[in-house]
């Protein structure tokens, strides 16, 4: 992995739940990991749902291997914050498996993580 590649700065983050004194839960996203990264777009499509159109951009997104994403289906639950925009981690890939990048998949457009 050439570090020049890795020119965006990603907040990934996972979403917590609280319940409060009433019992309503309230979910929030904490930011696990500030990292650099390589964003790249992938596809585009448009969906008509609930009589509105709307669009998905799909994004590879890489950073550098942490131990916070080893777990693929720990990670899939995640979202990554580059600057105003949403990333839905899709799915996760630990490079040829040696632990030095990390490929996540990711969807924008049609939900905030």
């Amino acid at each position: 992995m050439r570090a020049g590649t890795l020119r965006h700065t990603v907040s990934i983050q996972q979403r917590s739940s609280t319940i409060d004194a009433v019992g309503d839960v309230s979910d929030s996203w904490t930011t696990l990991i500030t990292a650099r990264a390589e964003i790249r777009p992938l596809n585009a499509r448009e969906l008509f749902a609930a009589q509105a159109t709307q669009s998905e951009v799909t994004h590879q997104v890489t950073v550098r291997y942490r131990s916070e994403l080893a777990a693929p289906k720990t990670a899939a639950a995640y979202r990554v914050l580059f600057g105003s925009r949403v990333f839905d981690v899709q799915g996760v890939m630990n490079i040829d498996e040696r632990n030095r990048e990390v490929r996540m998949l990711c969807s924008e457009g049609l939900s905030d993580g």
